[in-house]
This record gives structure tokens, sequence and C-alpha cells, in this order.
């Protein structure tokens, strides 16, 4: 019975161990783009599809690691419309980065040779 014991619990130690070092992989791993990237969100994007966006444009490998660890931290879905300059810095770090309000600017020409610019 002890034997049966120690192997359930050696299992379960293992078990968690992998599963923490696929967790802390996923969530180091950098999005592939080659340079900075003007990246466009539409209005009611959701997670999902933007993994798919990126998974299409070969930027991520696969998106149902994303999807666990979005399940873990809700606040990766809420994704806010707007244009948005991703790099090559972590996918995580990218996402984060779209649920914060896209500040684009915004140039006016007012006088010749003279603009407004507004953040």
């Amino acid at each position: 019975m002890l034997k049966v014991i120690l192997s359930v619990f050696f299992l379960a130690v293992i078990t968690t161990a992998v599963g923490y070092q696929q967790l802390q992989a996923t969530i180091n791993s950098s999005l592939k783009v080659a340079q900075n990237t003007q990246f466009e969100v539409k209005r009611g994007t959701g997670f999902n599809k933007l993994c798919q966006q990126w998974q299409a444009n070969n930027w991520v490998e696969s998106c149902w690691r994303y999807q666990i660890i979005a399940k873990l931290n809700p606040t990766l879905t809420d994704l806010k419309a707007g244009l948005y300059e991703l790099t090559a810095d972590s996918v995580i770090n990218n996402i984060k980065k779209l649920t914060k309000v896209s500040k684009s600017v915004l140039a006016l020409p007012l006088l010749k040779g003279k603009t407004y610019v507004k953040y």
C-alpha cells in the first residue's frame, strides 16, 4: 500500500513540475515578428480570433497554450480596438499591450508648416 501511495505522489510531483515548466516556457515565448510591426485590432475581435490571426501569420505556433493562460488570467481577453506596435518581446507582453487603450497619433495641419499633434 505504501508503494502505491508513494508512486501516486511521485507521479503527481513529476506531472506538476512538467506542467509548470511548460507554463513558464509558454509565458516567456517570444512573438515571431521580424521587426516592429503595426497590427490593427478591429472592434469585436476576441482573444481566439486574435490568436488565429497570429497563427496564420506564423507569429505563434499554436493557440491552445495561450488559451489556457487566458483562462488563468482573464484580463488578457479584454482586447481594445486600435492600431498597435508589436515587438519581438514575449507573446504575453504583446497581448497586454492590446488590453490597454491604443495611443494613436493624430496630426492636424493648422497653418502651412505647423501641425497640432494629439496623443
